[in-house]
């Protein structure tokens, strides 16, 4: 079975569909026909490329710099921080107040 290529511009409407929470991973995979280590190889290239995400790489190695890598780092990491936040909200709203009973 020959394997289906996806277009810049679809693969970025798709990602852009999950990471607005539009859609959820498992709903993009179902919709879109996707595997889901599929999409998350996309929004991988997104977080780490951003706009050049899903172009040709420059330079004989085609490895992004120590600078691309970097921000995409930082970008990765800015989410999870925002992420551990809100999950640490909910941990201590879930538990109940001492002192009541």
């Amino acid at each position: 079975m020959p394997r289906k290529m996806y277009t810049r511009e679809c693969k970025r409407k798709v990602v852009r569909t999950i990471e607005s929470g539009e859609l959820r991973l498992a709903q993009a995979c179902c919709e879109y026909h996707i595997a889901e280590r599929i999409l998350n190889r996309w929004r991988y290239e997104v977080r780490l490329r951003g706009d050049d995400a899903f172009t040709p790489l420059d330079g004989p190695t085609a490895v992004p710099d120590d600078e691309q890598r970097s921000a995409a780092l930082e970008r990765v990491c800015g989410h999870l921080a925002v992420a551990h936040a809100a999950l640490q909200k909910a941990v201590q709203r879930a538990q109940p107040k001492r002192g009541t009973a």
